[in-house]
């Protein structure tokens, strides 16, 4: 097979090539693109380099499971992350296509602020997903997200009493707010239980 632009050429030894993708990278394609598959879902693009990978991801499992390690001391945070990662993008994309019915629901004339607010998720989840596959979670960066889910719990709460909005709205807004700082306390967990773990090696 010939080399595709911006993807590494396969060898053709048997021997699997580490293609020096941190190891979650591909892991996380073939989950996605296993979920894609089961919603019978469709990408609007689709480069090569994605498609080579998504081949690669699912013709050969063992090749993306065989360099994560079997007792990752971060689990607990790195799953977290990804859940808040998920969640943040699910809500971004609920905020901006269908900001105007939202609005509407929520009791509020004009939608730019969900459009806004969505715009500033979807580059949260991307954040937060960088963050996540990292092969080593830094957690300086960690904390941050901790505390803005904390914050974000705190900030909602006078937000639904000084904003004038909808039933639907004022018990929407308190629904996410439990879901982040949900995230928040299961990532302080996560933090202190790799250092727990780490101070002990």
């Amino acid at each position: 097979m010939g080399s595709v632009e911006g993807f590494p050429e396969e060898e053709t030894s048997g021997a699997p090539r580490d293609w020096g993708y941190p190891p979650y990278f591909l892991e996380m394609t073939r989950v996605f693109t296993c979920i894609i598959n089961s919603g019978n879902l469709a990408l609007p693009v689709r480069s090569r380099w994605y498609e080579n990978l998504r081949e690669k991801a699912l013709s050969d499992p063992q090749h993306v499971t065989q360099h994560v390690p079997q007792h990752d001391p971060q689990r607990l945070l790195r799953l977290s992350l990804g859940g808040n990662a998920g969640f943040s993008f699910l809500s971004g994309m609920a905020f901006v296509l269908a900001s105007s019915p939202l609005a509407l629901a929520i009791g509020w004339t004009t939608s730019w602020v969900l459009v806004v607010l969505g715009v500033g998720l979807l580059g949260f989840s991307a954040g937060l997903g960088w963050l996540c596959s990292r092969e080593t979670i830094p957690l300086a960066p960690a904390k941050v997200i901790v505390w803005c889910g904390a914050a974000w719990a705190a900030v909602t709460i006078p937000f639904v009493f000084m904003v004038e909005m909808s039933r639907t709205g004022e018990l929407g807004a308190i629904a996410i707010a439990y879901v982040v700082l949900g995230f928040s306390v299961v990532q302080y967990l996560g933090i202190r239980r790799f250092r727990r773990l780490d101070s002990a090696d």
